[in-house]
């Protein structure tokens, strides 16, 4: 955040630590994000309450058994010696939660990540209502 506002933010573009913070915004990206989040779908809901007017998700796991499920991600020891909690969602949960204020316009798969567990990662594309 703080190298993005420093280096190419304008009055156009910028970075926020916080979902707070966001006010008038046009589009929240996250990517490769929501899968590595202590409680995802907390997050989720301050994300909808944002009120943005366009919400990108992308590169996000989904367990293709129809519930939440919680794994341990280990980096190859050849990237560098780390591991992480990784969620792999449930797809219709996580949608769920957008349907009141926010209209899907467009879902895709995500071929560039793989996991070992029965998954598919997708990216989906919403736009805030008009009340």
């Amino acid at each position: 955040v703080e190298v993005g506002n420093k280096k190419i933010a304008d009055n156009i573009l910028n970075f926020k630590n916080n979902i707070e913070d966001v006010k008038n915004a046009n589009l929240l990206i996250a990517s490769s994000v929501v899968q590595y989040l202590d409680n995802p779908y907390k997050w989720i809901e301050k994300i909808v309450n944002s009120d943005v007017n366009y919400i990108l998700i992308d590169r996000t796991a989904f367990n293709i058994e129809n519930r939440d499920r919680l794994t341990l991600q280990k980096v190859p020891p050849e990237i560098y010696d780390a591991q992480y909690p990784a969620w792999f969602l449930n797809e219709e949960k996580f949608l769920a939660m957008f349907k009141d204020k926010y209209e899907l316009i467009l879902d895709f798969e995500n071929n560039i990540d793989k996991a070992n567990i029965p998954a598919k990662y997708k990216g989906f594309l919403f736009k805030r209502k008009v009340n």
